[in-house]
């Protein structure tokens, strides 16, 4: 959630970097399974890095507000 606190955000983390870490896959996965483990454990990481960080966070929440509001600008759609 938008407001969810850094408890929560670091146990959602942990949760998912355990789902989706590149060394959790099971034997004789195959390649394609192995790059998508890879990718969604990249993801994961870089979100966590951000939302983890006080001031990335913040960063990113003003970012996040701007560009809705640029999309929801009636002169601004296609």
């Amino acid at each position: 959630s938008v407001d969810a606190p850094p408890h929560e955000i670091r146990k959602r983390y942990r949760k998912l970097s355990r789902t989706y870490h590149p060394d959790k896959l099971p034997i004789g996965s195959d390649s394609e399974t192995k790059r998508d483990y890879a990718q969604h454990y990249e993801l994961i990481t870089l979100a966590y890095n951000i939302l983890g960080d006080q001031d990335l966070r913040r960063e990113y929440d003003q970012l996040y507000f701007v560009e809705k509001q640029i999309k929801g600008h009636s002169s601004l759609k296609k």
